[in-house]
């Protein structure tokens, strides 16, 4: 029989393979193990021991890993009222877990709304509101290689553009949208601007309203006074004479 403080002493696994060796169950808690192995002789050792019996079990390595792995397995879960405690090296491990979200790859509002400058525009313009004449004198003109005034300035335009020639309207052009492209003060483009800012808010030109307001009180001309004056002096002669 092993005294209660051997028992104390032993291991779990060291308790497991002792009760397996007298053939008791090896659940439950070290307390319950201890209690089964102190009170085993006195339940199953009614026979006295034989040599066998009595000989020591050797604890084996296989064995103690197998006892290992059921002690894990007969592990009860904590209950709802026992003490959680916190370790300060969980909590700091805790701390440094960081969560990294995916790279999303947003598209601006520039990129996803392309600008488009006022000569493409019109350009655009143009060519939706063509004007069927125009557009029929060109094709006729095309076809039987006559010379048409639209016909010769886009062919002179292609060329310019395929050999780097220098023509006024491609430069002018070029200007224009290189001026619009880094918001450049272009006269064209300014006055533009102004006149449709002007439409769009109502506001009237300084010398807009000079011209109204001379139409509106405008001067009597010397012809005028000098007719006027005639015209009284003829009523003036009628209504003397014609007492």
């Amino acid at each position: 029989m092993s005294s209660k403080e051997e028992c104390l002493k032993m291991t779990v696994p060291e308790l497991k393979a002792a009760l397996k060796a007298k053939n008791l169950p090896l659940t439950g808690k070290k307390d319950d193990l201890i209690s089964r192995l102190l009170s085993a002789p006195t339940l199953h050792d009614t026979t006295p021991p034989t040599k066998e019996a009595s000989r020591e079990v050797p604890v084996s390595m296989n064995m103690v890993e197998s006892t290992a792995v059921e002690a894990s397995t007969d592990i009860e879960p904590p209950s709802k009222h026992d003490k959680i405690t916190f370790n300060e090296k969980s909590t700091q491990v805790a701390k440094k877990v960081t969560v990294v979200k995916p790279a999303i790859e947003t598209v601006s509002g520039e990129a996803a709304h392309p600008v488009i400058s006022e000569a493409d525009k019109q350009k655009l313009r143009a060519d939706r509101f063509q004007d069927p004449e125009v557009e029929k004198a060109k094709a006729r003109a095309q076809r039987f290689n006559l010379i048409h005034p639209e016909v010769e300035k886009e062919k002179t335009l292609k060329r310019a553009e395929r050999f780097g020639l220098l023509v006024p309207e491609l430069e002018e052009q070029k200007k224009k949208t290189r001026a619009e492209r880094f918001g450049i003060l272009h006269p064209e483009v300014e006055e533009k601007k102004k006149q449709s800012r002007a439409e769009r808010f109502g506001i009237v030109d300084e010398d807009t309203k000079v011209a109204a307001r001379k139409d509106k009180f405008k001067p009597l001309t010397v012809k005028a006074v000098g007719s006027a004056e005639e015209e009284a002096k003829k009523l003036a002669r009628a209504a003397r004479f014609a007492a």
